[in-house]
């Protein structure tokens, strides 16, 4: 079925369907009193200069703490180690619990411990996402994490942010897109954006900022600042950016599947084995391999997902969502 959008109809449609992309599913009705206005929040945070970003400095508890949540999540990748979906949740439950604990008698920054939480939130999302599309505990929990992000930069206007609230928001913000009112949603969709560019702003080499704004780009259209182009570079200087293996690991894998969509194919599939002897046993590579195998790249798939289930489960590639 063909839908007769305007141009300028289809661009503001497309910034708004962004983030569903990156998390999934579409968008449906929210108690107005789940949010704020996304509208007033961009009012009060205008243009800061790079002295603002500075003025923000991360203690070293903060940087050892972010260092082990970048290390964690890709140990949560390692299928010997954790073999299912439920498995990785599970430990991600007992980190969330261990965190908590150590909040109590360790002085970290208010809103470092809000984007470690943010990060947990986010990673319990997406195996939860990827068990099953419909679970029951994806609206909760999100939302739930949601309403602290928008709790904290209500009550901190003016202030200087840390790249990894900033960062960390947007991707809370992403996920939570879905059980959002529409014009909630749409104005949400902008923040994301202007989030990631924060974070870049403040670190223009930190990979994980680069990989979400690559997503961004990947599906947002030319004429309002995304492309595959701008994508593909943002990710290229993600892997010369990366300062540890976790880094480019993350970098290599979003990479190859760009190069995948620009039928590089070979290239592709190098990046993919350079990523497995960085993780062996990895999920993600072996999803991503899954996907390719049948002409699907991962931006593909997050779009259609159902449909390209659908192809591996006759091709015997999946099960129960594993």
């Amino acid at each position: 079925m063909k839908l007769n959008f305007s141009k300028q109809r289809l661009t503001a449609l497309c910034l708004f369907l962004v983030p569903l992309m990156l998390c999934g599913a579409s968008p449906s009705a929210a108690d107005e009193d789940d949010v704020f206005s996304a509208k007033e929040e961009r009012d009060d945070d205008a243009e800061v200069s790079d002295e603002f970003f500075r003025s923000f400095e991360m203690t070293d508890d903060d940087e050892a703490l972010m260092a082990e949540l970048s290390l964690f999540r890709w140990r949560l990748g390692d299928m010997s180690l954790f073999p299912t979906c439920d498995s990785a949740v599970t430990e991600i439950q007992r980190f969330r619990s261990e965190l908590d604990g150590r909040a109590m008698v360790t002085a970290f920054s208010p809103e470092i411990l809000l984007s470690a939480r943010n990060i947990l939130a986010w990673e319990e999302y997406n195996y939860l996402y990827e068990k099953d599309i419909a679970h029951p505990a994806l609206e909760p929990l999100i939302k739930a994490q949601y309403r602290e992000v928008k709790k904290y930069f209500k009550a901190h206007k003016k202030e200087a942010h840390s790249k990894w609230l900033y960062t960390t928001a947007g991707d809370i913000l992403s996920c939570c897109m879905q059980f959002l009112p529409i014009p909630t949603a749409m104005n949400e969709g902008l923040t994301i954006k202007r989030y990631y560019d924060c974070g870049v702003k403040a670190d223009p080499d930190m990979v994980f900022c680069l990989i979400n704004i690559a997503q961004w780009y990947f599906y947002a259209p030319v004429v309002n600042g995304g492309g595959k182009g701008k994508a593909r570079r943002a990710l290229e200087h993600a892997v010369d950016s990366a300062r540890n293996d976790a880094e480019l690991y993350y970098a290599k894998v979003l990479l190859s599947q760009v190069l995948f969509e620009e039928k590089k194919f070979e290239r592709a599939a190098a990046l993919l084995d350079e990523a497995d002897s960085l993780l062996p046993n990895s999920r993600t590579v072996r999803n991503y391999r899954r996907i390719n195998g049948i002409g699907h790249s991962y931006f593909d798939y997050t779009v259609n997902r159902r449909k390209i289930d659908a192809k591996l489960r006759r091709a015997g590639l999946l099960t129960d969502g594993q």
